[in-house]
Formats: C-alpha cells, structure tokens, sequence
C-alpha cells in the first residue's frame, strides 16, 4: 500500500482487526462456495438462510469463522428436512451471540 494511502485505510483494518479477534477469523464470501462444496448460488444465499454473522471490510463481505466451522460440522438436508435443520441452526447461532 502506497505510504500517502496508509493513513485512509487504517481504520478500516484498526476494525477489521477487531472483528477478525472476536470471531476467531474471518472468512471471505467467495471462499463458502468451497468451503461447502456448494454451487455459486447456493453459497451466495447460505449466509442469508442460517443468519450468519457478516462484516464488510474493502468493499468485500466477510463471515465469522466460529460460525462457518459450525455450520460446516452440522449435516444440512434438502428439502423440508433442510428448512427445519436451518431454522433450528439459525436459533443456536443466534442463541451463542447472546451469550
């Protein structure tokens, strides 16, 4: 980063930071696609379905990664098994940030 565009950027990454210790990391929006083995549209709804946590930081969306590491270790179904799983995950995630 050029030295006359530090001072702009530092607190945008001052909060970043913060963000990034609370949640113990963050993942970028375009890594759930991997992450989940899922397509491109299913990725971009995910975060919507089960309310995760979302930051923007540079323009770009950011997930925290405590709550990508639990989704990703519970068992998603289609259908309305799906639906239930997914309203069920969405009360935990928002029960934990509660706390």
């Amino acid at each position: 980063v050029p030295v006359t565009e530090q001072p702009a950027i530092l607190p945008e990454l001052e909060e970043m930071k913060e963000a990034w210790t609370a949640e113990d990391g963050l993942v970028p929006a375009a890594a759930l696609k991997e992450i989940f083995q899922i397509s491109k549209q299913a990725a971009h709804k995910l975060p919507a379905r089960y309310a995760l946590t979302e930051y923007e930081f540079f323009d770009k969306k950011w997930y925290s990664m405590r709550e990508v590491k639990a989704l990703r270790n519970v068992k998603r179904t289609n259908g309305s098994e799906g639906r239930k799983i997914a309203s069920m995950v969405r009360d935990c995630l928002d029960d934990a940030r509660d706390n």
